[in-house]
């Protein structure tokens, strides 16, 4: 199997791991919240990643020719789902603190 193959096979796992991260990683395994982060970086680097992924892999398999072009569909694709693994980080949810001048339970 040529490099460029399994390439593309290690960015379509990557892409299978962000996109379930991007959907139901709302929990950590210790059981806190999470949520994503949401600032407009995050936001672009999400979906940039995405869209480089897509990109990448439907040239390779349908436009790409030659093996060099190929080579670099393939590593397009990688480096996509490394910009939406990135995007997808997640950070602890603010827990809910009480009204100044109340009583803690």
């Amino acid at each position: 199997m040529p490099l460029h193959e399994e390439t593309l096979i290690l960015a379509g796992f990557f892409a299978i791991g962000s996109g379930l991260n991007w959907v139901w990683g709302d929990r950590s395994v210790l059981g806190r919240h999470l949520v994503l982060r949401s600032g407009i970086a995050w936001r672009i680097t999400r979906w940039t990643g995405l869209a480089l992924f897509i990109v990448g892999n439907l040239a390779y398999q349908f436009l790409a020719e030659a093996e060099t072009a190929k080579g670099s569909l393939a590593w397009l694709a990688l480096i996509g789902t490394f910009l939406m693994s990135i995007g997808t980080a997640r950070k602890p949810a603010r827990s809910p603190t009480p009204a100044l001048g109340s009583e803690p339970d």
